[in-house]
């Protein structure tokens, strides 16, 4: 882990690194990134383009996307 990727530096992807790993974990690198990650707990918000690159590699008509009331979308 460094500090030079300071986008990468959120508790949420290193939450997510680590309880993905399945027989254990080595964090190397600078101690100060792991200190900054656990201390940014407001992540940014990414913009991958996936919605649009499902959309482009499918044969399928466009769906629109409707809220459930607990909050997660369901295509319709």
């Amino acid at each position: 882990m460094t500090t030079s990727a300071g986008q990468l530096c959120q508790r949420n992807l290193l939450y997510t690194a680590i309880t993905r790993a399945r027989q254990g974990v080595m964090l190397i690198g600078q101690p100060s990134a792991v200190h900054r990650s656990l201390a940014n707990t407001h992540p940014r918000r990414r913009f991958t383009a996936l919605e649009h690159r499902i959309g482009h590699h499918t044969t399928a008509t466009p769906r629109s996307r409707v809220a459930h009331p607990v909050g997660q979308l369901a295509w319709k």
